[in-house]
């Protein structure tokens, strides 16, 4: 048989087959076969698009994950930073009040000129007989502090200059035992003299016995002995202490400044004390 009758006899073969094949399909019989075949091929397939599914899905997560972190990152130095903003900005609001305050204070008393002034250090010397109440400020001689000048704050006195450097000065706070002012009560004009304690609150001192002085009483300043001007507030009575057969009473003071948390003051440049050392 020669090479190209075999090609035709399996040419032929081929064709019926595929008559057949196509019969097949169509018939009952041929469409269950067919419809079975899912049995052996689907399971496989579909185990091959879940495991390529997994795959996908692990590396989306993996790059949502890091997507995320750097979000994440982003937020974190935003309110880190806002956090930073709003700390600055309450602080120039705190410091632009407490200015407001000591401005005030100056247009409420015109006759005086004042020198704004920081505290820049506190000392705290602890001696065997007192606890001395001092603060340091950044201004001295050279922007015409003298020894001697009253210092305030919005709330009231606070001291007078003890010593003076060049650009720093120091003062010696009203709280100190070694401070005394002259003062009245301001509704009976009874005069005294307030002195510092140590590590307690002030008192009103030498008050005549006949002079009425009751809790809640407004203390300034009397001007007397020209060391201090006349007026400024000093603190109010909390309570008061007499004995018939004494001549003086006396009084616990609780001062208007609050001595932990100040930080500006003015001192009062025009006011020249008769005692050039800023003792009573």
């Amino acid at each position: 048989m020669n090479t190209k009758r075999k090609e035709s006899i399996w040419l032929f073969i081929l064709v019926t087959l595929m008559i057949f094949f196509l019969a097949f399909s169509q018939s009952a019989p041929g469409r269950r076969v067919l419809d079975g075949s899912d049995i052996l091929f689907v399971p496989p397939a579909r185990w091959l698009q879940e495991k390529r599914n997994a795959v996908r899905n692990f590396f989306t997560q993996t790059r949502d994950i890091r997507r995320l972190q750097e979000e994440n990152r982003s937020l974190r130095k935003q309110l880190n930073d806002l956090l930073v903003e709003e700390v600055k900005f309450t602080e120039i609001e705190a410091e632009n009040k407490r200015l407001r305050l000591l401005l005030n204070f100056s247009r409420q008393n015109p006759l005086y000129s004042f020198q704004g002034a920081t505290i820049v250090g506190r000392v705290v010397g602890v001696q065997p007989d007192n606890v001395s109440q001092i603060v340091t400020i950044d201004c001295g001689a050279n922007q015409g502090i003298r020894r001697g000048m009253p210092v305030v704050a919005a709330e009231g006195l606070v001291g007078r200059i003890l010593q003076v450097h060049a650009e720093t000065s120091e003062v010696l706070l009203l709280i100190d035992p070694a401070s005394v002012v002259n003062a009245q009560v301001q509704s009976s004009r009874a005069p005294g003299l307030v002195r510092g304690r140590v590590l307690k609150l002030p008192l009103i001192t030498f008050v005549p016995q006949g002079a009425l002085i009751r809790p809640g009483d407004i203390v300034l300043t009397s001007g007397v002995g020209n060391t201090f001007p006349r007026g400024i507030l000093i603190g109010q009575v909390i309570s008061v202490s007499y004995k018939d057969y004494e001549m003086f009473q006396q009084a616990v003071i609780r001062p208007t400044v609050d001595f932990q948390r100040l930080e500006e003051v003015l001192v009062i440049t025009n006011f020249h004390p008769l005692n050039k050392h800023g003792g009573e």
